[in-house]
């Protein structure tokens, strides 16, 4: 996950292409340009579509004669604009729009250093184009597994997008998201039988979405996410993706349990969050030893244990009655005598039957799953 809130925001933009200014084209106009690139490529731009081929050799031609991409802003702005009214939304596959369309527009856009507002209506404007070439394949009843796969790749891409261009994600796109996750429920329920490692895809950018926006926003969306986040973990239990499942349960708990840290914590260090039951075995013997000691060394007094006893043997001795007491089995042979004792006893009782319980619970609930 990119972290967008922990990048400095005036540092200067590393370009996503590495360009090399010619220094004899610094000077020459856009027509000029041209014949001198076809003349170095014979092949770049004899496709059939004018617009296109001025797009892309106006993309060009800026990254190889303009050494200060500032001096171009209205140039650039007039490329989005194109972009925007004429070459969107995109008939061709989406991976195939990253490399021709946005990767170097955004490249030239970051070099140029426009303020965040302009980034931002940048942003904004791919979004909704994305999100409505979505709802409108989901309606015309394309197949949702293609639509979403599509889908998955563009909020993976946006990411990237947004990190660079220094942008947090925006609360209306977590707005569409949601909308078009309640509206079209019937398509994702046929993704989740086919394609399950495609929900679990849309489930994971849609989560990395979430923890890109703004502070102030994320309270509106949890709900949401945590829903997500849960389905996640049942598909991905139910597909046979184990190694997902875990990473996915892992997710789920610390959304739900976003404002209980402690218990967060200590979900996952006892139980790893209900997947490694045998860390409560763990608990169970340490607890047991450390009663021990307490009760070895400390003026406690039991029907059974001398404290003549050598050290060890009175430990050995109080690890069986824990043992014993901790399982709710008492035999009864050793038991405690003083008020003191029998307080701790008390206590010792209730760890050792609230660990046992969970181990056996976690345990059985890990044997039926499989």
């Amino acid at each position: 996950m990119l972290n967008i809130f922990k990048k400095n925001r005036n540092q200067p933009f590393t370009p996503l292409l590495k360009r090399e200014v010619n220094k004899a084209w610094i000077n020459v106009t856009y027509d000029q340009y041209l014949p001198l690139y076809k003349a170095k490529f014979p092949f770049a731009f004899i496709g059939d579509d004018q617009l296109f081929n001025e797009f892309q050799g106006r993309i060009q031609y800026l990254i190889d004669t303009v050494v200060d991409l500032s001096t171009k802003r209205s140039e650039i702005e007039s490329l989005w604009q194109l972009v925007f009214d004429s070459l969107l939304p995109l008939d061709e596959d989406v991976i195939s729009a990253d490399s021709i369309y946005f990767f170097p527009l955004l490249s030239i856009t970051g070099e140029a250093s426009f303020e965040q507002e302009y980034r931002e209506k940048i942003m904004n404007k791919l979004e909704n184009v994305m999100i409505s070439k979505t709802t409108q394949q989901l309606e015309q009843g394309d197949d949702p597994v293609q639509v979403i796969k599509s889908l998955n790749y563009w909020l993976q891409k946006e990411m990237e997008y947004l990190a660079y261009l220094q942008v947090g994600n925006s609360y209306a796109q977590m707005g569409q998201l949601k909308i078009i996750y309640e509206q079209y429920s019937e398509q994702f329920e046929t993704i989740k039988q086919f394609s399950a490692a495609t929900y679990v895809d849309f489930v994971s950018v849609t989560k990395n979405a979430y923890k890109a926006l703004q502070p102030e926003y994320k309270e509106k969306f949890t709900y949401f996410i945590q829903f997500l986040a849960l389905q996640s973990v049942l598909v991905s239990r139910d597909a046979g993706f184990f190694d997902s499942y875990e990473q996915q349960l892992s997710e789920y708990y610390k959304i739900k349990l976003r404002k209980k840290p402690i218990a967060n914590w200590a979900y996952w260090f006892f139980t790893g969050y209900g997947e490694r039951p045998w860390r409560l075995v763990w608990l169970l013997l340490l607890t047991n030893f450390i009663f021990a000691l307490l009760f070895t060394f400390l003026p406690f007094e039991f029907n059974g244990i001398s404290k003549t006893m050598g050290v060890w043997p009175r430990i050995g001795n109080f690890l069986y009655f824990n043992h014993t007491t901790m399982l709710t089995v008492g035999y009864g042979d050793l038991f405690p005598k003083s008020p003191g004792a029998k307080s701790v006893v008390m206590l010792l009782q209730l760890m050792g039957f609230s660990i046992s319980s969970a181990a056996v619970a976690l345990f059985l609930r890990r044997i039926l799953r499989f």
